[in-house]
């Protein structure tokens, strides 16, 4: 299968993901945004709650936000490109 890398929507960590598209209408494929099972439940629930179609749990169980995002710094993308051999 192909393979790729993405970066989780919700912990910034860089994982390897199946490229091979496996769209079925109205499923959630958590490995198309998150690292994690964990993290795909947390990305769907704080997408539903966006959209209104839930509501938000008790301070209990709420999902910790701070005021400042976390910083995440990207490798930058490896290219294949071919050398030109100086003669």
């Amino acid at each position: 299968m192909a393979t790729g890398t993405r970066i989780c929507k919700i912990c910034g960590k860089e994982y390897a993901c199946c490229k091979t598209l496996r769209v079925v209408e109205g499923v959630f494929r958590w490995q198309d945004v998150a690292c994690c099972v964990e993290h795909g439940q947390q990305y769907l629930d704080l997408i539903m709650i966006s959209r209104g179609e839930k509501k938000q749990a008790p301070e209990s169980e709420a999902i910790v936000s701070t005021n400042e995002p976390e910083v995440v710094t990207q490798k930058p993308k490896a290219t294949r490109r071919k050398r030109k051999v100086e003669e």
